[in-house]
C-alpha cells in the first residue's frame, strides 16, 4: 500500500501521463496502457490535449478507460468544474459499450 502512496505523490508533485499510468498499473495490473490523441470533438480553446491512456474490463464486465486532460487555465477557477463535467459526459456517451471512466485534468503549470 505503501507504494501506492508514493506514486500519488508523484502525481501530484510531477504530474506526468507516464506517472498517472504507472499508479492506474499498481491499482489494477489488468490495465492495458496506451495514449490515443482525441483532439476533435473534444479539444478546444480550453481543453487543449486529451489523450486516452488506458482501459480495463471489470470483474462485472464494466469497461473503464482512463482519460488524461490537459486545459490551457488554472483549475481553480469554479467556471471550469462544469466544463469538466460536461468533457466528461461527452467522452463516455461518445462510445457505445463505455461504461466508467477515470478523468484526470491537469493545467499548464505541470508541463
Amino acid at each position: 500500500m505503501q507504494e501506492i502512496a508514493v506514486l500519488a505523490e508523484n502525481i501530484i508533485t510531477q504530474f506526468s501521463i507516464e506517472n498517472l499510468q504507472e499508479l492506474l498499473l499498481a491499482k489494477n495490473s489488468d490495465f492495458e496502457l496506451y495514449q490515443k490523441r482525441l483532439f476533435d470533438p473534444f479539444e478546444d480553446e480550453f481543453f487543449v490535449e486529451a489523450y486516452e491512456i488506458g482501459r480495463v474490463e471489470l470483474k462485472d464486465s464494466t469497461l473503464l478507460k482512463a482519460y488524461a486532460i490537459k486545459v490551457a487555465t488554472n483549475l481553480t477557477e469554479r467556471t471550469s468544474k462544469k466544463k469538466q463535467f460536461d468533457l466528461a459526459k461527452k467522452i463516455l456517451n461518445s462510445e457505445t459499450g463505455l461504461d466508467a471512466g477515470i478523468f484526470t485534468f491537469f493545467d499548464i503549470i505541470f508541463l
